[in-house]
């Protein structure tokens, strides 16, 4: 048991004006983009074949995201990531995505780094700084951090700020939660600089995927709670995710909700009209609160493997065939979005 370890305490503080729960995501380890492409489209990775990534297969026209939508409605869009543009295909797939402007480590000096990656906090440091650039009043702005990235088998001169000695030989644990807590201490000086701006801004932070650790420490950190084995794999897919706003919006913790119906609550919790596809998905959500492609779990906590051992799957089918003319048709017909 971790009772005594608070890995992050500024995100575990917060509360007010705060929605706050378990994300499950489709990958592990790592496969970032896969998570980028569920939480920026709506999308799901379920109805492509196993192992697809679709940043570097299937987005090759300008495809519908909750980037896209914003531009429309007179955001000034951009994403940061603090490493290579080429990775993941980002270079070409941002702009596709509605995303206006895709800054990388190339397009600064002197970044900040910890184990030879850009650190949370000269992250955010930056997505001030474009806040304060902004061509326009309203920003969005997607965020790629690195600092955290695997492996952990060394420190590589990082303060290990765990001692984990008292429950076994877990170091690439104490790396990795050490890392967290510099993540949290970041999160705290962004969430403090817009609380002191006047702009109602809303900040949404969420774990790509979990990391891959040693069997060792795997077996101890997730404990097999459970005789489901099942249950017990999906729970390695399972990140934090928090929307905090400097406006008041009502509280809320939520138990369970997959990267794809991300958009949706984002925008209605912005006050933001919906469009048609994002409405549908609220409605899917109500049904089937976690679809990933390491399972679906209905509103009564039901695990099914796949699309095909669901009693009634009419609306994960319905679902299926607007992905499908979301990314494929060919007449770029934007009925989903309308």
């Amino acid at each position: 048991e971790l009772k005594n370890i608070d890995i992050m305490p500024f995100y575990n503080s917060l509360q007010k004006n705060t929605i706050k729960g378990n994300l499950y995501v489709s990958v592990r380890g790592g496969g970032t983009c896969n998570t980028e492409f569920e939480s920026l489209t709506g999308n799901s990775l379920i109805f492509f074949p196993s192992g697809t990534t679709p940043f570097q297969t299937y987005i090759h026209k300008k495809t519908n995201s909750i980037a896209s939508y914003l531009d429309e409605n007179g955001y000034s869009t951009c994403a940061i990531h603090l490493a290579s543009a080429l990775n993941w295909n980002r270079k070409n797939v941002y702009p596709l995505l509605g995303i206006s402007k895709f800054y990388s480590e190339s397009d600064f000096k002197n970044i900040e780094k910890l184990r030879g990656r850009a650190t949370d906090e000269e992250n955010y440091r930056r997505v001030i700084d474009l806040y304060k650039n902004k061509k326009t009043e309203k920003f969005f702005c997607f965020d790629v951090t690195i600092q955290n990235h695997g492996g952990y088998t060394d420190s590589l001169n990082m303060p290990v700020t765990f001692d984990l000695s008292n429950y076994g030989s877990f170091e690439d644990a104490a790396i990795f939660f050490s890392l967290m807590k510099i993540s949290d201490n970041a999160f705290k000086e962004l969430v403090e600089y817009f609380s002191n701006i006047e702009t109602p801004t809303m900040i949404i932070l969420f774990g790509d995927h979990q990391p891959t650790l040693s069997l060792n420490t795997e077996a101890w950190l997730y404990n097999n709670t459970t005789q489901n084995t099942e249950i017990n794999n999906l729970n390695k897919y399972i990140t934090p995710f928090i929307i905090w706003t400097n406006y008041d919006i009502k509280e809320q913790f939520i138990e369970k909700i997959s990267a794809n119906f991300l958009p949706s609550i984002i925008l209605e919790t912005a006050n933001l009209e919906l469009p048609a596809y994002y409405r549908f998905l609220k409605e899917v959500y109500k049904v089937f609160p976690v679809i990933t492609t390491q399972g679906i779990i209905d509103s009564n906590g039901n695990y099914y493997s796949d699309i095909n051992s669901v009693p009634d799957n009419s609306i994960l089918l319905d679902y299926e065939y607007l992905q499908y003319n979301n990314i494929f048709d060919k007449n770029k017909v934007k009925k989903t979005f309308d």
